[in-house]
């Protein structure tokens, strides 16, 4: 399928978010900055006289970091600390509330300032069903995703002022978030004992074919594993590293289990190892992604590539790199 990604263009992160800003679909901008700080080391320049909202740009912390607004532009000063603005496996995660989804798309995957960005976009219409308590959030759906990073997200943009209340709600929500029925947790009850059955099991055999599937299951165990823990539990699924930050306070033994099995050795090695199979795995459909490609994620059924090259025209115009 040619066609299916487009080469990222070399815009800074403020560009983005100030384009962004000026989109009459988009109603509410709020970023995730690196590295799972309050906010980056960075300087929104300009957000549109009339797009900052009634209450002004939103922000407000704990550590008095703060906004300044001056001639109706949003001057924004973030001071992270540099281990925060300068880690290199972090990146950008930009959450937009818009009235419609150009195209169908609901998420883009690119880069800016040299960084990943994700760009998760959500509709006002479920926004405004989980703010009436019609959506519960899982960390499984994108706008599970959206609700849960919004958590900890700088709202730089509120038109309606869905964001703020959609942030105070999900800040405040004990229960809000889905859970594991009891009828799913038998089911992930049976699932790892019938998981754990068949590995024992092929633990037995001398067959090569048997022991490389084996490897194969053994690899991906832990990572079921880890997701059975909350399932079992009724705590909320919110991806792999908020895992990693509850089980470090909440239950460090079953944390040392957990990377007592996927103890690498070699990282570098296995990496590449992976990259090697994945590409071999997608060819006949298409590449792995390059560094600065941007990629497109559709919320509705796509036909043909047609559709992947008018929606990334669409993104392409709207953050690609202005002429010099």
């Amino acid at each position: 399928m040619g066609g299916i990604t487009r080469r990222a263009q070399r815009l800074t992160i403020n560009e983005a978010l100030a384009r962004l800003a000026e989109c009459d679909f988009v109603d509410g901008i709020a970023v995730c900055w690196p590295n799972g700080g309050s906010v980056g080391e960075f300087c929104l320049d300009y957000l549109g006289p009339a797009e900052i909202g009634a209450g002004g740009v939103h922000g407000g912390h704990a550590d008095g970091i703060g906004f300044r607004v001056a001639s109706g532009d949003a001057t924004v000063n973030f001071n992270a600390s540099q281990e925060e603005a300068t880690e290199p496996g972090s990146d950008y995660d930009i959450l937009v509330l818009a009235s419609e989804l150009p195209h169908g798309v609901a998420h883009v995957f690119t880069e800016l300032s040299g960084r990943m960005a994700d760009i998760v976009i959500l509709e006002n219409s479920a926004c405004d069903r989980f703010l009436e308590g019609r959506l519960l959030p899982s960390g499984a759906t994108l706008e599970g995703v959206f609700i849960l990073k919004l958590r900890r997200a700088e709202i730089l943009k509120d038109r309606s002022g869905r964001l703020e209340r959609a942030r105070l709600a999900v800040r405040a929500a004990g229960g809000l978030f889905r859970r594991a029925s009891p009828s799913f947790q038998y089911v992930t009850w049976f699932a790892e004992n019938f998981r754990l059955a068949r590995l024992r099991r092929m633990m037995r055999s001398k067959d090569p074919i048997y022991l490389a599937a084996l490897d194969m299951m053994l690899a991906a165990a832990p990572s079921a594993a880890c997701r059975a823990y909350f399932d079992i539990r009724s705590l909320p699924w919110e991806g792999e590293k908020a895992a990693i930050r509850v089980l470090q306070v909440q239950d460090p033994d079953c944390l040392k289990l957990l990377m007592d099995c996927v103890a690498p050795t070699g990282r570098e090695e296995r990496l590449g190892r992976y990259e090697r199979l994945a590409a071999y795995v997608l060819r006949p459909f298409g590449q792995l992604w390059s560094e600065g490609e941007t990629a497109v994620s559709f919320a509705v059924p796509i036909r043909g590539s047609g559709a992947v090259e008018a929606a990334l025209d669409f993104w392409e115009g709207l953050l690609g790199q202005s002429p010099s």
